[in-house]
């Protein structure tokens, strides 16, 4: 198993997709599990599912802040990058923030992993990063254009980086934490029409473990020789 007696490290570990992959990796044997994230309350959220063991260490930290996250990447196996913000709205009012953290946080990543020779770095992204039309999907993309281009940029140790880069895309959650479900709930459950962008336009939507599955299959699919 690709998981089993490794060290991996979660960034945004307490968020709706990083809890649920936190989770998933301990059941897949890892040896320790490190889950970054900004949120005190978020990581004591994600101890509440995940109980009492010995394999986490819990890590409040910042992507923005590279010495932080130097740290944390430290002995990791594989680094699973999940940390965003994601939410349109509130990206396309603070665009600033929404660079600091989805492409200045991503390039630390980058960096922190190829300082380290870290074996496997993935980011997570979105379908909202193709022909972007949002502040959050703009840097998403361009969080995907610094993994895609990361092996092409010199390096301080000529000849010695092993780490692969990958990145997977997927589109709505239900469920998660912000998703569009909420809304439509509590629309139904106060009686409410529903709020649409169009009355033809058509949604699709994953679930969680679905999501997480996909994540998780990306690693060790990228890590075979594919050929044509």
């Amino acid at each position: 198993m690709t998981f089993k007696g490794k060290t991996v490290l979660v960034t945004g570990a307490g968020g709706s997709i990083g809890s649920e992959i936190c989770a998933k990796l301990l059941s897949l044997g890892v040896e320790k599990l490190k889950c970054y994230d900004i949120s005190e309350y978020s990581l004591y959220r994600l101890s509440k599912i995940v109980g009492d063991d010995d394999r986490i260490r819990y890590l409040i930290g910042d992507v923005r802040d590279i010495n932080r996250l130097e740290r944390a990447v430290v002995g990791s196996d594989i680094v699973i990058h999940a940390a965003a913000l994601k939410h349109v709205k509130f990206c396309e009012f603070n665009p600033d923030e929404a660079y600091k953290t989805n492409i200045q946080g991503t390039q630390n990543v980058v960096d922190a992993c190829r300082q380290q020779n870290t074996p496997h770095c993935l980011l997570i992204s979105t379908d909202k990063a193709v022909n972007p039309t949002s502040v959050m999907g703009t840097t998403k993309l361009l969080a995907e254009k610094l993994f895609l281009n990361a092996p092409e940029r010199s390096t301080s140790q000529p000849g010695k980086e092993t780490t692969k880069f990958t990145v997977v895309r997927f589109g709505n959650v239900f469920g998660s934490a912000g998703s569009v479900i909420e809304t439509f709930y509590q629309q139904i459950k106060k009686g409410n029409a529903l709020t649409l962008t169009h009355e033809d336009i058509s949604r699709y939507f994953i679930s969680t473990s679905e999501a997480v599955s996909l994540v998780l299959d990306c690693i060790p699919l990228s890590e075979k020789e594919i050929r044509t």
